[in-house]
């Protein structure tokens, strides 16, 4: 079953990104894979990057988001319970894998999913990966600081999950939790990499102010199936045919680096799955 939930997530990443390079086309961006690689290659030099420039989230797709994505499963299945947590809002979206995640996790479940980004370009791409589904989701232009002033597009949301938004300047905590106070949100999970747990220390401990039960797992602890390298077709073609910029060809896994899971609960039975319902899920 694994198998097939890669071979999925190859051909949803694979068809997005052709229908984002079309739209770059039509709009009439000059295509440079390699100059979009370059930007690229300043996250791991811990550099920000042109989030809004065109082309950039292709290049991510293609480098970052299989992984992102198996990640994510295993961040869910850590941390939520056997009952579906059917609406979803996840900020700092990007290219969609928390999203995208959700819909290979729940595949026959109807669900209301909510993606928040600041990238107006990182969304369009997001927006391809919903194609042709029953139930897509929905995608809105948003930060952080937006949301602290106007929580509207989470308060109904069951579970709010956190896909590396965080800057290192970030310091609303208690502004943050306390967004969090008269929502529906029964389950909070912020996923940020190993190199930034600071960011998800101080969120903890805002969290447990505000009455919050939290744990901390890692991506170090998934089922080996899950990091396993496994073939990766579609997206590997493509690579190819837009000139295979970067030493980086598509993969479903890679140490380093790792994520680390901040998982915070209402309740003590709201986050009680471990990374073995995974396994059971897939094998």
């Amino acid at each position: 079953m694994w198998q097939g939930a890669v071979d999925r997530l190859d051909r949803v990443v694979a068809d997005a990104s052709r229908a984002y390079l079309q739209e770059l086309r039509n709009c009439d961006v000059l295509m440079d894979p390699h100059a979009w690689t370059r930007e690229l290659d300043r996250l791991s030099r811990g550099r920000p990057l042109d989030y809004g420039r065109p082309g950039l989230p292709l290049m991510y797709a293609i480098r970052y988001m299989p992984r992102r994505v198996i990640s994510l499963l295993g961040a869910l299945a850590e941390a939520t319970s056997e009952r579906v947590p059917r609406v979803l809002a996840d900020i700092g979206s990007g290219t969609g894998a928390t999203i995208v995640a959700m819909q290979l996790r729940y595949p026959t479940t109807r669900l209301e999913l909510t993606g928040i980004d600041a990238s107006a370009e990182m969304l369009a791409f997001a927006r391809h990966t919903q194609s042709g589904l029953r139930h897509p989701a929905f995608f809105i232009e948003g930060t952080i600081e937006s949301l602290i002033d106007d929580p509207q597009p989470i308060v109904s949301s069951e579970i709010v999950t956190f896909s590396a938004p965080f800057n290192r300047a970030f310091d609303q905590w208690a502004p943050l939790a306390e967004m969090f106070d008269d929502s529906a949100a029964r389950l909070i999970l912020a996923i940020e990499p190993e190199s930034r747990a600071s960011l998800l220390n101080a969120f903890e401990r805002a969290l447990r102010q505000h009455g919050w039960q939290t744990r901390r797992a890692s991506s170090a602890n998934l089922p080996a199936f899950m990091k396993a390298e496994r073939a990766l077709p579609a997206l590997t073609r493509l690579w190819r045919q837009i000139g295979a910029p970067g030493a980086y060809q598509p993969q479903t896994w890679w140490e380093p680096p790792a994520d680390e899971y901040l998982i915070a609960a209402r309740s003590e039975g709201s986050a009680n799955a471990g990374v073995s319902g995974t396994a059971g899920a897939y094998r």
